[in-house]
C-alpha cells in the first residue's frame, strides 16, 4: 500500500468527484472532466489504471454484481473490474493506493450491502462505510 497527501483544489462541488479530480491533477497535472466510466470498461484515472473512492462510496450501481453475499458480489466485481489499482482519498486528502488484494481486504472490512432507492430500482449494491477512526487505523497499520 502506498500513502501520500494531495491538495484540495475544489474542482467540483461533488465531494467524490472533487477528490477524483484532485488526485488526477496530482498524478498527471491535468484535472480532466468527470466522465462516469463504467467500472468494468475503464478506470477513473486511465493513465494509472486507477479507480478512486472516498467516504460512503458506491462500488458500482445497484444490480450490476452477481451474488447474494458480500463475498459473492466481491468475487464478481474482481473478476470483471478493469482497474488494477484503487485509491481511497480521506476527508483530509490523504491517499491510500491499493492493489486488488488490498482493496478486497478493505471492502471485506469496510464494505456493506445496501439497496438503492426504490426510485432507482431498489437493487442491491456494495457501499463503503463512513470514514472512521477504525478505517484510518486500518490504513495506518498497512502502510507502516
Amino acid at each position: 500500500m502506498i500513502h501520500y497527501t494531495i491538495e484540495n483544489h475544489n474542482f467540483h462541488t461533488n465531494n467524490g468527484i472533487n477528490k477524483e479530480r484532485c488526485l488526477e491533477y496530482y498524478l498527471t497535472g491535468n484535472a480532466g472532466k468527470h466522465d462516469n466510466v463504467k467500472w468494468y470498461a475503464g478506470s477513473d484515472i486511465p493513465a494509472y489504471n486507477l479507480s478512486v473512492k472516498s467516504a460512503k462510496f458506491s462500488l458500482c450501481s445497484g444490480g450490476h454484481l452477481k451474488g447474494e453475499t458480500l463475498a459473492e458480489m466481491l468475487d464478481d466485481f474482481f473478476a470483471r473490474v478493469a482497474s488494477t489499482k484503487f485509491a481511497y482519498v480521506t476527508v483530509t486528502y490523504e491517499v491510500y493506493e491499493m492493489d486488488k488484494r488490498e482493496f478486497r481486504e478493505f471492502l471485506e472490512m469496510f464494505g456493506t450491502i445496501s439497496r438503492e432507492s426504490t426510485s432507482r430500482g431498489g437493487a442491491t449494491k456494495i457501499k463503503g462505510k463512513h470514514e472512521s477512526k477504525a478505517m484510518l487505523e486500518w490504513f495506518a497499520m498497512r502502510v507502516a
